[in-house]
């Protein structure tokens, strides 16, 4: 008993020490970057780079010497609010939009949510997205800014083919050393059949090339350790038992659907490359099932914004436009959730959940969009007073019908494919699909940020003198449906009582 103390006591001690050491290097990187880049003695994009492979490669290598858990996400929690608050305070160097450097508070994040997911159980599931991050997005930022001249901008920064495939081929090469040195590196599972290897690390590769592209503002060192996180336990522990070619019959699918998308302007670049990731999910772990809903959906919206397209009333910032990568995300975004849930636990519960989050989204666009084109009188949603067409937390009755049938429709479909309880989970879907569009206009109404021009409200600015009258700035329109949506599927989710 006495020297199993000691043992864990001992173990304690080289956890402590290596939390610390990992601390230091984290902190010394840190603070020489910024040194190097303050005064001048390297551009801002290489001192970015070498704190990005030293700090990143650091804690990807920490979970594999550390044994204790707690107290290894204690110290890493606590290191991630005080980067916060450093971020906030503006104690990093700014990025080249001249916005706040979040990135390396983004990667700690990222780091923060694999460590409480993963360690110590799966931490290959860290290793590998921490060391793509690391070296994959260092090596094409380089590569890039060295050797390209021609780029695309699909959201605010500009990115190019070359980092692009420099970023896959560094990936795809991380994974190949781990064949060639597989003592030096975590063990991967399913990692033995080498065809079946080589096609999961080039579609693991492709879409955390798409990940990065689409990222801005240092958001990447969120997504693309989560992403790539999330397919490798799809691919490599296959709980959903989906085979790799209907991966890359999802992968092609995607690829066609945000071809399409883009070609007939329904979504911008950043919105079709961000559907082309969503689809892929959807259409890779879900199948037929789990497309339909969300076809349905951006069919059905796409047609009811088109409606609107002639009209002057326009209710958001957006309007009128292609969808970009924010829409997609709020109006998906919880969907891709639901799928990834499913994927990882095989909790076949989790496709109601996703089928009440298409429900809501289908409800609030259609509710939207038909109450703008039918141009009834528009009432407050709380105090029933008469608002102008379009401006958020005003319903009407063909607006509020419309929000009923497009529920219904999405519950109609969706239960196709389940094998008992039709009525029930068709009741349960409308249902919570409907609230989902009360509770967006609810929330519109009382925090949604209201301009005054002249004697017009507003949603949005129309003139840079437009006096904010209510709500938050940064609530926009975007902000309401995503937050809808998810305290109608977190209902959902109580509601049909997901084990845990």
């Amino acid at each position: 008993m006495q020297g199993k103390i000691l043992l864990l006591r001992h173990q304690f001690m080289e956890d402590i020490l290596a939390i610390i050491s990992l601390i230091t290097i984290i902190l010394f990187s840190t603070i020489t970057s910024e040194a190097l880049t303050r005064y001048g003695l390297v551009q801002a994009t290489l001192g970015r780079k070498l704190l990005h492979i030293s700090a990143i490669t650091s804690c990807a290598v920490a979970p594999l010497i550390i044994a204790n858990h707690i107290v290894f996400v204690c110290i890493v929690a606590s290191f991630t609010i005080i980067l916060f608050f450093a971020v906030r305070k503006k104690l990093f160097q700014l990025d080249q939009a001249h916005h706040r450097s979040w990135g390396i508070f983004f990667f700690v994040l990222a780091f923060l949510i694999l460590i409480v997911l993963c360690h110590p159980h799966s931490n290959y599931l860290i290793f590998y997205p921490m060391i793509i991050m690391a070296w994959s997005d260092s090596v094409a930022g380089l590569v890039g800014i060295k050797f390209s001249k021609k780029y695309f901008q699909p959201i605010s920064e500009k990115k190019s083919l070359l980092g692009c495939l420099a970023f896959f081929s560094t990936s795809c090469l991380i994974f190949g050393l781990s064949k060639l040195f597989p003592g030096r590196f975590p063990v991967i599972p399913l990692s033995q059949d080498v065809a079946y290897f080589i096609s999961a690390v080039i579609i693991i590769g492709l879409m955390l090339t798409l990940c990065e592209a689409v990222s801005t503002r240092g958001s990447d060192n969120l997504s693309v350790p989560l992403v790539a996180a999330i397919l490798m336990h799809l691919l490599f522990e296959n709980k959903t038992s989906s085979p790799i070619v209907q991966y890359w019959f999802a992968m092609m699918l995607a690829v066609l659907f945000a071809a399409a998308a883009y070609r007939y302007k329904l979504l911008s670049l950043s919105g079709s490359l961000t559907a082309l990731a969503l689809a892929f999910f959807v259409f890779g772990i879900g199948g037929l099932a789990w497309s339909v809903p969300i076809l349905l959906f951006f069919v059905s919206g796409s047609l009811a914004s088109k409606l609107n397209k002639k009209s002057g009333v326009s209710s958001d910032a957006k309007s009128k436009r292609p969808r970009d990568y924010i829409q997609v995300i709020c109006n998906g975004g919880v969907g891709l959730v639901c799928i990834w849930c499913y994927g990882i636990t095989a909790n076949t519960d989790w496709y109601l959940v996703y089928l009440v989050s298409i429900a809501v989204s289908t409800a609030d666009t259609l509710s939207s969009e038909i109450g703008i084109y039918m141009r009834r009188q528009t009432v407050h949603i709380i105090n029933f007073k008469k608002l102008p067409t379009g401006v958020s937390g005003g319903v009407s009755l063909p607006g509020t019908l419309a929000a009923a049938v497009g529920a219904a429709c999405i519950a109609a479909v969706g239960v196709f494919y389940l094998s008992t309880n039709y009525a029930k989970a068709f009741v349960l879907i409308t249902t919570l699909g409907f609230a989902g569009s009360i509770a967006d206009s609810i929330i519109g109404a009382c925090l949604q940020a209201k301009y005054m021009h002249t004697d017009t409200v507003s949603d949005v600015p129309q003139h840079p003198g437009d006096k904010l009258i209510s709500g938050m700035r940064w609530m926009t329109n975007d902000m309401v449906n995503i937050l809808a949506n998810i305290i109608i599927s977190l209902l959902a989710v109580l509601l049909i009582n997901i084990p845990q």
